[in-house]
């Protein structure tokens, strides 16, 4: 097993499976970088093929298969804007119904010996658009955001998920299913001093393949990046 500790708070593991100590980790603070994990825990392919079923299901197969061929990260070239909305909606539903089984393998290899835990019943889909696309339709994802959340479609400000009814205690696990590229993806903020954001962790600036994970611990600071 490869590891490198690119500073005191992250750990990057090339082998996703078999670690010991990860939640104790997490929550003392680390970030936990599992590249490719999706990939080596047999999770990726049915994670890509519920999305395509819930774009197939909304936008039709022509789109979907524009998805698989040309990447969800490109989504926004040929799925309108206004209709983002709906989509993502449909891909909640198909994604959610997988989600017991998928976590349920993803702890179980990564988190040996946690037997039991708690998740949530659906979780966050996010088809993040270029910002001059999402500005001119602000009003109507604002509409989404009300039901959703905000940084579905639309990024994120610094936020932690503790301030949004999630325990101190949770980790979260943030899943690329597109590359990462610098620009999008994700920025994790250490410390603040009297309300105002210290970034402690440098962004990373370095490409990544789909499938990877980041695990970090729901008080830690972070918002969405966006090309």
């Amino acid at each position: 097993m490869q590891t490198s500790v690119t500073d005191r708070n992250t750990l990057e593991l090339d082998n996703a499976a078999g670690t010991t100590g990860l939640v104790e980790r997490v929550l003392g603070g680390q970030v936990v970088v599992l590249r490719q994990a999706l990939q080596q825990l047999d999770l990726f392919d049915s994670l890509v093929q519920a999305s395509l079923e819930g774009i197939r299901n909304s936008m039709g197969g022509d789109v979907a298969e524009r998805a698989q061929n040309d990447g969800f990260d490109r989504i926004h070239e040929f799925v309108e804007p206004r209709a983002i909305p709906e989509m993502t909606d449909a891909v909640y539903e198909t994604v959610a119904r997988i989600a017991p089984e998928f976590l349920d393998r993803f702890v179980s290899r990564v988190f040996p010996g946690e037997r039991a835990y708690y998740f949530e019943n659906s979780p966050n889909v996010r088809f993040h658009i270029p910002y001059d696309l999402a500005a001119s339709h602000r009003r109507q994802y604002d509409e989404f955001a009300r039901d959703h959340g905000q940084g579905k479609i639309a990024p994120h400000g610094l936020h932690r998920y503790s301030w949004l009814d999630c325990p101190d205690n949770a980790l979260n696990l943030w899943i690329a299913v597109g590359p990462v590229q610098p620009g999008n993806g994700l920025s994790i903020f250490r410390e603040s001093r009297y309300g105002v954001f210290v970034p402690r962790l440098r962004r990373d600036r370095r490409r990544g393949a789909a499938g990877a994970a980041v695990e970090f611990r729901s008080t830690s600071r972070r918002r969405a990046d966006i090309p």
